[in-house]
């Protein structure tokens, strides 16, 4: 749940909240041993850390970073997408285009080895202006990696 509001405070703009949020959902998560939803806690401080506003870029990096091993500690694809997305959008926040859009395409690249392996895993991206995480990812790549 607390996944969750940290996600609502970062579509809103407020990242202090979801800090806050995001940490006691590590926190939580740790303590039951739930990978899955440490893996979201994390995915969600490397958002909140990337933005201008909170400016902790490197933090951002390593917090995704461990998203990414912790969803492949469970095969869980559609995470490992998500946060190599995420990831390649922090590098784009430090002008590394090279690491951003090299993590663009290993997000859509897991994304369809997901998809192979199980059709029906769940995805959400919180973009609306985009039909598919393959539509959003691939706009990513045009406007950001020539």
């Amino acid at each position: 749940m607390q996944v969750e509001k940290a996600y609502s405070m970062i579509s809103k703009g407020q990242y202090e909240a979801a800090e806050v949020y995001a940490k006691q959902a590590h926190e939580q998560s740790q303590k039951d041993g739930d990978r899955y939803n440490l893996g979201e806690a994390l995915v969600a401080l490397g958002l909140v850390y990337k933005t201008k506003q909170m400016s902790r870029f490197e933090e951002s990096i390593i917090n995704l970073r461990h998203a990414i091993a912790v969803f492949k500690s469970i095969n869980y694809y559609a995470g490992i997408s998500k946060a190599k997305f995420a990831l390649g959008s922090a590098f784009g926040t430090i002008n590394d285009t090279d690491r951003q859009c090299d993590m663009y395409q290993e997000s859509l690249e897991d994304y369809a080895e997901g998809k192979k392996l199980n059709p029906d895993e769940a995805f959400v991206y919180n973009v609306f202006a985009y039909s598919s995480f393959e539509e959003q990812v691939n706009d990513f790549i045009k406007k950001h990696c020539g």
